[in-house]
């Protein structure tokens, strides 16, 4: 206990920090920060959150808050409530009712009841549409290039450069002979809205155990996770909908497809752990979730022992299509929480 006593402390800095620099527009509701909308992706990068090119809002901006941060701070508020109760600490209180309080703000900020589904809410048009545009080389006026997107139809390329490099140079080349082109999604209605991508940023209320054995919204989850058309395969659970315009799709030339289909050891851990959770706690969708989390689990020991078998390697992850591993190997990381599953050792 000496151990925990001392670092108790440490752990309050850590998570007040978090409450502070992530904080987002309303209260209870948090932002990754990071995105930079002139990062010539697609859209636009969330390194912080760990899951990359996962699709956010078509637009980064202040007004953005994202359900996985919120039901990670209200997992961190859960955890130091049980270590500060288990110490003896006088806060334990104050760190049950925050996390009370930022439970509900998960469904309160973040439930889609149109669609049925957690989101994130941001800037965002859910109907926009992938043009191919030309990449061309803008300069200031000491000289110094920045590369910017061109529609292929525009008569006059010059007046897409930025305003801190307004001199058209040329367009790029491909070094096969032809344009340098790159996709943007181009919107016609955006403005701030739930940004309706299935994936799993989607299952945090979930995976994080957030939501109430009782919670009508857990029925839901659990349907979306078990759908073929969405998240569900036999070898795990794809980490973006197939539904999603985004599903499979780079980034950026070169940049294949990486938090967009591809399925995550990491993240069936944390799905199996939350399904254990409702699947042996007593509430009315218990039976619902024992089954989708006794195939889920079966699904993912089977693939990694067949992989394994052809292989000899743990891989960084696997393919929804064939659930052959894929990208990095050996991948003893997060990967060998197969170890885990096969134990139960939530």
């Amino acid at each position: 206990m000496g151990f925990f006593k001392a670092l108790l402390p440490s752990l309050r800095t850590w998570f007040d920090w978090f409450r502070r620099s992530q904080k987002g527009p309303v209260p209870n509701s948090f932002r990754w920060r990071g995105r930079d909308p002139a990062d010539g992706k697609l859209n636009a990068m969330t390194l912080s959150s760990g899951l990359d090119d996962y699709p956010r809002a078509s637009t980064p901006s202040e007004e953005e808050r994202h359900v996985d941060l919120l039901c990670w701070m209200q997992k961190g508020a859960t955890v130091l409530r049980s270590l500060a109760s288990q110490l003896g600490d006088g806060t334990a209180r104050e760190y049950e009712a925050l996390a009370e309080e930022l439970a509900g703000a998960v469904v309160q900020l973040h439930w889609n009841e149109e669609a049925q589904a957690f989101h994130d809410f941001g800037k965002h048009d859910n109907h926009g549409e992938f043009r191919k545009m030309v990449v061309v080389r803008c300069v200031n006026s000491q000289g110094q290039g920045v590369d910017a997107m061109v529609d292929q139809q525009s008569a006059e390329p010059q007046k897409q450069c930025p305003r801190s490099h307004p001199e058209f140079k040329f367009p790029l080349g491909d070094g096969a002979g032809g344009l340098m082109t790159r996709e943007k999604y181009i919107t016609r209605a955006e403005k701030g809205r739930f940004v309706e991508h299935m994936g799993y940023v989607s299952l945090f209320p979930l995976m994080l155990r957030v939501l109430p054995v009782d919670s009508d919204q857990l029925r839901s989850v659990l349907a979306s996770m078990r759908d073929p058309k969405e998240l569900w395969t036999p070898w795990g659970l794809r980490s973006l909908s197939k539904q999603s315009p985004y599903f499979q799709r780079g980034n950026a030339p070169g940049d294949a497809p990486y938090w967009r289909g591809p399925i995550w050891i990491n993240l069936q851990w944390l799905a199996l752990s939350g399904l254990h959770h409702y699947a042996t706690s007593a509430g009315p969708h218990t039976e619902q979730a024992r089954e989708v989390y006794t195939e889920l689990r079966d699904n993912v020991i089977k693939n990694l022992h067949k992989n394994w078998q052809h292989t000899n390697f743990l891989w960084e992850q696997y393919s929804d299509k064939t659930g052959a591993g894929q990208r990095a190997r050996p991948f003893n990381g997060w990967s060998s929480l197969v170890v885990s599953i096969i134990a139960e050792d939530f």
